[in-house]
């Protein structure tokens, strides 16, 4: 799922550019605000791939410096260093800035067409973030709890509040653990739901047939069934890759 982030005040300018990106990315989760606190707290949180910043969040004083900062200080995180950055700003001065300084992939100087700024973010969804690999994921069983490599995660199956995780290594059982919970967790990787209580890793997937309604897993790990209305997802979530 494509993470991106959306700082702007102005609630029309959000809705408009909100419903840009969902026009060309389905498998999308958009973060949006109006507060560089939250903004900060977002980009820690969370792997952001794509971040639209206006820089007049304030009515005075016109532009926003800390915005500007805000872009400084997230260039300083390696894992944002290229993350492409789209700035929009009613002052056209701030151009050379944000592109030699900043290094941001686009700019819009207020008042924009909508019809540009479509452009502009049809170009920069193309951007794939590079994996890392370090993830673990925590569950806890009690007292216990169990790190899990993401990357060794084939699929999770729940019933009646258990959770079976499958893995290379054997299946895993944890006690008391919704579905709802566990997507939860895995917001930030690369998990989609195939039917009610299973989610599967996206990276094990081979092929979807979604005439007979299941997967074809890769290693030779085999089959997993698709409920009805899960198909489409899947199918919009592996072009969205």
């Amino acid at each position: 799922m494509k993470k991106i982030l959306l700082i702007e005040s102005d609630y029309v300018i959000m809705d408009k550019l909100y419903h840009i990106i969902l026009k060309y990315k389905r498998n999308v989760s958009i973060f949006q605000t109006g507060v560089l606190a939250d903004a900060y707290q977002t980009v820690l949180s969370h792997d952001i791939e794509l971040i639209i910043a206006d820089t007049a969040l304030n009515k005075e004083p016109l532009i926003d410096i800390s915005c500007l900062r805000f872009i400084e200080d997230i260039r300083q995180f390696d894992k944002y260093a290229f993350v492409p950055v789209i700035v929009i700003s009613p002052m056209a001065d701030e151009c050379l800035h944000v592109f030699r300084e900043l290094h941001c992939y686009g700019y819009l100087e207020k008042p924009f067409s909508y019809e540009t700024a479509e452009v502009l973010i049809k170009d920069a969804l193309r951007f794939k973030m590079q994996k890392r690999e370090k993830r673990f994921v925590y569950f806890k069983n009690g007292c216990v709890f169990h790190p899990i490599r993401v990357s060794e995660i084939i699929y999770i199956e729940h019933k009646r509040r258990q959770m079976l995780i499958h893995t290379r290594e054997g299946i895993v059982d944890i006690p008391y653990h919704t579905c709802s919970d566990t997507m939860q967790q895995l917001i930030d990787e690369d998990f989609v739901p195939c039917s009610r209580g299973t989610i599967v890793n996206m990276d094990f997937i081979q092929s979807l047939d979604g005439i007979n309604q299941y997967l074809i897993l890769r290693e030779g790990l085999g089959q997993l069934e698709v409920g009805r209305s899960y198909v489409k997802k899947i199918k919009d979530a592996l072009q969205d890759m």
